[in-house]
């Protein structure tokens, strides 16, 4: 099971604290999402060697992210990796840095190419943190394309993963990536109204909305 929380957050913070109070108000959503979902109200959130967050003693994979004007958080009963952004400019030489040629073909033929940069920058970094390497992995080389509401992973670990990412009608996009596994049988979001896209490998109705 992999449930997905989200949190609109205020955009007035100071900038001197945004990335630190938007850092809290994402573990205090897992907190509360931990107590009345999971019933552990008290529950360690450490560090792996590189960085990835864990819960101690808890079977359960989480990972959270934040960005301007949201925090989002994933639990599951597999490893797990989240990531959100609010569209924004790029310079071309981090797009060729980052973005395979494909990639970049897609990007210059956009018409809104700072929202389709950060959709693929949210799949890149969901990969990333899913296997606990961050974005220091090689970055042009993790590659997706994107064709409606169907995601491909380009890689030789492509038939390994399987994908999410939710465009949300504030323009927020959120990706979810978790290993490919006959294991996750459903998949609940407290989230907005949002467009739902996805990669091949996630059992069909497995998506589903939870309310209170």
């Amino acid at each position: 099971m992999l449930r997905l929380y989200a949190l609109p957050l205020d955009e007035d913070i100071p900038k001197g604290q945004k990335n630190r109070l938007s850092h809290l108000a994402a573990v205090d959503l897992l907190s509360t999402a931990l107590a009345a979902d999971w019933h552990l109200p008290h529950c360690r959130m450490l560090r792996d060697e590189q960085g990835k967050p864990y819960l101690a003693d808890v079977p359960l994979f989480v990972n959270i992210s934040h960005c301007r004007g949201l925090a989002i958080c994933a639990v599951a009963t597999l490893p797990v990796g989240v990531d959100c952004e609010s569209p924004r400019v790029v310079k071309e030489t981090t797009v060729t840095r980052i973005c395979s040629g494909a990639e970049q073909a897609f990007l210059a033929a956009s018409v809104h190419k700072p929202y389709d940069f950060s959709r693929l920058w949210t799949l890149k970094e969901a990969y990333g943190k899913c296997i606990g390497a961050g974005i220091r992995l090689p970055l042009a080389e993790i590659a997706f394309t994107i064709h409606g509401d169907t995601i491909a992973f380009c890689h030789p670990q492509g038939d390994a993963y399987t994908f999410l990412q939710l465009l949300l009608p504030d323009a927020h996009i959120a990706a979810i990536c978790i290993p490919k596994s006959n294991a996750v049988q459903q998949i609940q979001y407290h989230l907005p109204q949002l467009r739902v896209c996805e990669s091949q490998y996630l059992p069909k109705g497995a998506f589903c909305h939870v309310t209170d």
